[in-house]
């Protein structure tokens, strides 16, 4: 766990995993103050968002493809759940670029080597390199 990080003026402390701050796309470590940044931000967002997998709310981890709005929480991302019934347009696994922290939902899997989208995930992955 990572953490506590201080979320709004009743100082709430928020401790988050470091599998799940690793993955969200908005959370990046600052060198210069060795500090995580903005987790809240990211903690508040996922509370908002429901698994493209699965159903289940608390997910955090996007579709690398910017156009898509599909999510999915880390754990279903590791796991590769089953489709279910309400959505059946998830015809496959997930793809994921470990090394980058970058996924790839199923219907986008086959873009997970496209050249540009390589080049963008090394780029944005030497940026938010976090405590690992």
């Amino acid at each position: 766990m990572l953490g506590p990080f201080i979320k709004g003026n009743m100082r709430k402390s928020v401790y988050v995993h470091k599998v799940c701050a690793m993955w969200v796309p908005e959370a990046y470590h600052n060198p210069d103050t060795d500090q995580l940044c903005n987790v809240i931000s990211a903690y508040h967002r996922r509370l908002q968002l429901t698994c493209s997998e699965c159903g289940d709310k608390d997910s955090s981890v996007g579709c690398y493809v910017p156009e898509c709005p599909r999510v999915c929480p880390s754990c279903c991302l590791y796991a590769a759940p089953p489709p279910s019934l309400a959505h059946l347009e998830n015809d496959g696994r997930c793809f994921r670029h470990d090394e980058n922290y970058a996924a790839f939902c199923p219907a986008h899997s086959a873009r997970a080597t496209d050249y540009l989208l390589m080049k963008q995930m090394t780029a944005d992955a030497a940026h938010s390199r976090l405590l690992w």
